[in-house]
């Protein structure tokens, strides 16, 4: 018997023949997770960068009406909604034993914790592959040996021509299986270490924006002292 893809593939069971489509379309599946979470990530940060080109100086000087009317007019990224989860908290209604700084502070808090979640959608789907996936081709090997036994019971041979084919198709799905969970744990610790270095930057983002909200407020309060 000749060993390769397509011999294997024809000798193969049913059962065995599924197993590897579910394997493949795991594979799939990861990678597609991979490129579009990157995709993504690539562009928020890129309309980000820009965004925050665009209205630092405005920032800066504390003109945040110029500040929010820009931003209702810009291409939706993250750091887009950031300023105005900051900034649009302060036009509301506050409980006056909270600080500009304080309300902003929450709103931030709330908007980073949502677009943590927003970014990693899918993230739990690629870790999911490269944990099960090792155990899917396992269930072929399994499956695989059992045949390789039912053939020597038929056949009353124990000799190695006889379950030759059998386990070369179980140690097929166990090589599948790790041929797709190893990728998918490089990618999602890739992927998850991209996501850490975009949350930074948020958090960076975050913390100038309340700086320069203290800075105006209590320039406001002074102005409002004296």
């Amino acid at each position: 018997m000749e060993f390769n893809l397509v011999t294997l593939w024809g000798h193969m069971g049913p059962i065995n023949r599924f197993i590897s489509i579910a394997l493949a379309g795991m594979g799939v599946f990861a990678v597609a997770i991979y490129v579009e979470r990157r995709w993504m990530v690539a562009r928020m940060r890129r309309l980000g960068e820009r965004f925050v080109a665009e209205v630092g100086d405005q920032l800066d000087s504390g003109a945040f009406a110029d500040v929010v009317a820009h931003a209702a007019d810009a291409p939706a990224s993250h750091a887009r909604g950031l300023v105005l989860a900051a900034l649009g908290a302060l036009s509301g209604k506050r409980n006056g034993r909270l600080t500009a700084v304080e309300v902003a502070s929450r709103e931030v808090e709330r908007y980073l914790e949502a677009a943590s979640r927003s970014m990693r959608r899918g993230m739990s789907g690629l870790a999911t592959v490269g944990s099960i996936a090792p155990f899917v081709g396992l269930l072929g090997t399994v499956i695989g040996i059992i045949v390789a036994f039912k053939t020597i019971s038929l056949t009353g041979s124990g000799g190695i021509s006889a379950v030759a084919g059998g386990i070369s198709e179980a140690l097929a799905e166990t090589a599948l299986g790790l041929m797709v969970a190893i990728p998918a744990v490089v990618l999602f610790n890739i992927l998850n270490g991209r996501m850490d270095a975009f949350d930074a930057e948020l958090e960076t983002l975050a913390g100038r924006i309340l700086d320069r909200i203290e800075d105006h407020s209590d320039v406001d309060e002074t102005q409002q002292a004296a």
